[in-house]
């Protein structure tokens, strides 16, 4: 977790951030982010491997979203000039998937107002917390392409496998482009879960 002694070393002026684009929250939550770090004078770089600070928006809701996550802390810690920021619902659902790593700070989202303190922000990060629209992150890291296919079809994958695969990869990808017009908006109209679904057996 987020201790004194580690806000003291932080001094950044540039930063990433990797979410999952087509989660709704969890983009709404990480475009806040993002226009809070920038109003504080921070840069947002293309590359993380050029960011002082990386922050991974992580999802839990299914395994392939768990994994997703993982695996993308694991490519922001390949950048050693940076420090890595871990936050996002996989904090609060399942937070001893994050104990292996080392040298991250983990920050769940109901805290991330403790980012005041971490880059001495002059706009505090709750006056950022009603955005719409969806902007400057990047979605998280999938691996290599093959290494893609592979996860999706398996080993034993055939032809129409690989091409519903690619088909739902382009759409994905198509969608959320379509999205970024600015005259389309998300709406959050709840927080969490209310654990009321129907289980169908």
């Amino acid at each position: 977790m987020l201790t004194d002694l580690t806000i003291e070393k932080i001094n950044a002026k540039s930063f990433y951030i990797y979410a999952k684009k087509y989660c709704p929250r969890r983009s709404l939550e990480s475009t806040a982010l993002y226009k809070y770090l920038d109003a504080n004078g921070l840069r947002s770089v293309s590359y993380p491997e050029r960011a002082d600070l990386i922050f991974v928006y992580t999802c839990g809701g299914f395994g392939q979203d768990e994994a997703y996550s993982l695996l993308t802390i694991q490519k922001a810690l390949a950048n050693r000039s940076s420090q890595v920021i871990v936050t996002g619902c996989l904090t609060k659902i399942n937070p001893d998937k994050l104990k292996a790593y080392r040298n991250i700070i983990i920050i769940p989202p109901d805290e991330l107002g403790k980012l005041d303190s971490l880059i001495n922000a002059k706009i505090p990060y709750t006056s950022f917390l009603t955005v719409s629209t969806v902007s400057g992150i990047h979605e998280l890291y999938h691996g290599s392409r093959l290494s893609r296919l592979r996860r999706n079809i398996g080993l034993n994958g055939n032809l129409v496998n690989i091409c519903s695969y690619y088909i739902k990869e382009r759409l994905q990808h198509k969608y959320f482009y379509l999205t970024m017009d600015t005259s389309f908006y998300r709406l959050e109209i709840a927080k969490g879960c209310l654990g009321d679904c129907t289980i169908v057996q």
